[in-house]
């Protein structure tokens, strides 16, 4: 329910959470998923299939440089957007929402 808060956050006032032990309403800050347009573009490539990152480095390298590359796909697996094990990467659901 969080997360279809913020896909929906221009049609919703707050996302609250109530602590059933004591009935208190805690009110959640909107999550932040920002995302620059090549980070986006990763994205898209894995949003369909996994990749090796092989593959996906060939494909974005004709946009930009491998280290623009590298940086990235690292910013985005410490935000939990993808995940990289074994040269395979994979889109998470956070990244899938984020493509929302």
């Amino acid at each position: 329910m969080y997360f279809a808060g913020y896909a929906r956050k221009e049609k919703i006032n707050s996302i609250c959470y109530l602590i059933k032990e004591n009935n208190e309403i805690l009110k959640m800050p909107f999550p932040d998923f920002k995302v620059n347009e090549l980070q986006r573009i990763i994205l898209k490539k894995l949003e369909k299939k996994e990749k090796s990152i092989k593959e996906l480095r060939e494909e974005i390298l004709k946009i930009r440089t491998k280290s623009i590359f590298y940086k990235y796909l690292n910013e985005m697996e410490k935000e939990g957007y993808l995940r990289i094990g074994d040269d395979v990467v994979k889109i998470t659901d956070t990244g899938k929402i984020v493509l929302l």
